[in-house]
């Protein structure tokens, strides 16, 4: 006897298990018990569509983009609040949407996604009245579309869901078919039914993003840890001791920049770089000049990486005897532990526990992707490793997750393209650091983790909130037929005030 599911529990005699037929079966039930819920009779989807259209999929081969081309809405457009993306449209000529003139796209039609990601659904709006679609998706055009708001809201809701997983077919690419498509059950409700039951979630989705609007509140509080950090490191002006006001001098423009640029007013993060033909934008120029020339001003108060820190990027010929972290797979602008992989067998680099590692690769300087070891490991062979006193480790660590540390890094990037575009080690090594934070550690480092500590708690209270938004709606859409029970629905909107409060 075999537990294969717990919830419910499954139990199946027999060594040989069709684990896709437990699962299929689950499902199944969860759909029957759904349905007896909706207290409802069913019509088929086919049933409602309009007479002289066809539920039907798009365009199959739709070419290159074509400039002035007739837009094509394909999956990875359509939006999990049911708007599409626009911007991000594709093309098609003409003669190939032509060819597939059933699914030439009218205002208030319904796109619901059927390969790859299945169920999401998202409604044509004016501005694409005569696109396209590829066939990824298919075109539902009710005969009644007053009946759109209602059709969307099952198929998103568990009712719906249920039935296109059931008709779901594939391994590698997940698709449903059109002839399952057409043949989900639709539940025969009036008008008024639909209008209550619309009306009641709208009213509990409205709850529902103003908690995710605390909860960006929250997240937006989190991410400007990088600017409190430069205030703290580079402005000790609150210290009776010290008097200078470093961040002032870093970020006056009148007195950092040399006589060959002028202050830029398209971009405050570039310098005009002058030239006898013709100025220049240069976002290289800005911030390494402006620190090479305070440092030149006052070189007592600053000294470079190097000064303190073994900066290389020594091959490891690693046999995966150790756990390894590969750029890509780590989060961005992680400060905590995060998971690891498996061994790796290959070119690596070796780093200790206290060891800092900082990708020098453009893209994941902007995602802050740099990390203090916790342990021996190896990273990828793009890590640049920082190995320093462990009395100066977290006060290095902080500078180096610093904005002013970042935007240093990538003015100094160089390659072809943005995933060649990379720094060097010598870069690092001549990175400009205030001697005072070498000098007070314990000083500014007491700063610095409260900062942080305080961003990790705003983070931790955005999760919690995004989480619970979406628990409450997906409690919603669980049987939308709940919210028609006056009890049941006054209960979730007062769930979801309390987390307001």
């Amino acid at each position: 006897m075999q537990v294969i599911n717990e919830k419910p529990l499954i139990f199946i005699d027999n060594p040989y298990v069709d684990e896709i037929s437990v699962e299929y079966r689950r499902v199944n039930k969860l759909l029957n018990d759904a349905m007896k819920l909706s207290h409802s009779s069913f019509i088929t989807l086919q049933d409602i569509i309009d007479k002289d259209s066809a539920i039907t999929r798009g365009v199959d081969q739709p070419g290159p983009d074509v400039p002035e081309g007739v837009p094509l809405v394909q999956v990875e457009n359509m939006n999990l609040d049911r708007s599409i993306n626009i911007e991000a449209l594709g093309t098609t000529s003409k003669e190939i949407s032509n060819r597939y003139k059933r699914t030439i796209l009218k205002t208030g039609d319904i796109i619901v996604s059927i390969r790859a990601t299945i169920g999401r659904v998202v409604e044509v709006p004016k501005e694409l009245e005569g696109a396209n679609i590829t066939r990824g998706s298919a075109l539902i055009r009710l005969s009644d579309k007053s009946m759109n708001e209602f059709l969307m809201l099952y198929l998103e809701s568990d009712l719906g869901q249920l039935q296109m997983t059931l008709n779901t077919r594939g391994a590698a690419i997940r698709s449903i078919n059109l002839s399952d498509l057409r043949e989900i059950k639709i539940p025969e409700t009036d008008d008024n039914t639909q209008k209550t039951i619309i009306k009641r979630y709208i009213k509990i989705l409205s709850l529902s993003e103003d908690i995710i609007s605390n909860s960006k509140k929250f997240m937006d509080v989190r991410n400007k840890v990088h600017d409190k950090l430069n205030k703290i490191l580079t402005n000790d002006s609150d210290n009776k001791k010290r008097n200078n006001k470093k961040s002032e001098n870093l970020w006056d423009w009148g007195n950092c920049l040399d006589n060959n640029c002028a202050i830029s007013t398209i971009n405050e993060q570039c310098a005009i770089v002058r030239n006898l033909n013709q100025d220049r934008l240069d976002s290289r120029y800005s911030l390494p000049q402006r620190l090479r020339k305070v440092v030149a001003e006052k070189p007592n108060e600053w000294c470079c990486l190097s000064d303190h820190a073994s900066v290389e990027r020594t091959t490891y010929n690693s046999d995966a005897t150790l756990e390894h972290i590969a750029i890509d797979k780590m989060p961005n602008d992680p400060w905590q532990q995060f998971d690891v992989s498996e061994g790796y067998v290959g070119s690596t680099i070796l780093l200790e526990k206290g060891d800092i590692a900082i990708s020098r690769l453009m893209p994941t300087i902007m995602n802050g992707k740099c990390f203090m070891a916790w342990k021996k490991m190896t990273g990828s062979a793009e890590f640049i490793r920082v190995r320093i006193d462990k009395n100066y480790q977290k006060i290095i660590f902080f500078w180096l997750k610093s904005e002013i540390v970042r935007k240093f890094l990538l003015a100094n990037v160089r390659g072809s393209s943005a995933s060649q575009k990379r720094f060097t080690e010598d870069d690092l090594k001549n990175l400009p650091i205030p001697k005072d934070i070498i000098d007070y550690p314990e000083e500014y480092l007491s700063k610095c983790e409260k900062a942080l500590s305080e961003a990790l708690d705003f983070e931790k209270k955005s999760h919690v909130l995004k989480e619970k938004s979406e628990n409450i709606l997906r409690k919603a859409k669980s049987n939308i037929f709940s919210l028609l029970d006056d009890d049941w629905f006054n209960a979730l909107v007062n769930e979801a005030k309390e987390v307001l409060k």
